[in-house]
């Protein structure tokens, strides 16, 4: 094979012929129906797992967040007892 650049007019028509053609000869599908359903399923479990991960990032985000504004306000109320309020 020679380089394409060193290729006469034929030559070239013809090797942009032969690479028509084989992109034109595509293969449809090389898996079989079961493959395919697998395939798919296996795709969708992995989305599954992936939100799943998410909302229980999400929601110990949130309990963390709810838990140190709770923190907070009780360190606030203890030093307001101790300091502010006398009865």
């Amino acid at each position: 094979m020679t380089h394409i650049a060193n290729m006469n007019p034929e030559e070239r028509k013809q090797f942009i012929a032969d690479i028509s053609e084989a992109l034109g000869q595509r293969i449809t599908n090389p898996l079989s129906d079961k493959e395919v359903e697998w395939v798919r399923l296996a795709i969708q479990k992995e989305v599954q797992t992936i939100e799943f991960r998410k909302a229980v990032i999400e929601k110990t985000l949130t309990a963390l967040l709810t838990a140190g504004l709770l923190a907070i306000c009780a360190g606030g109320l203890s030093w307001f007892y101790a300091h502010i309020y006398r009865p």
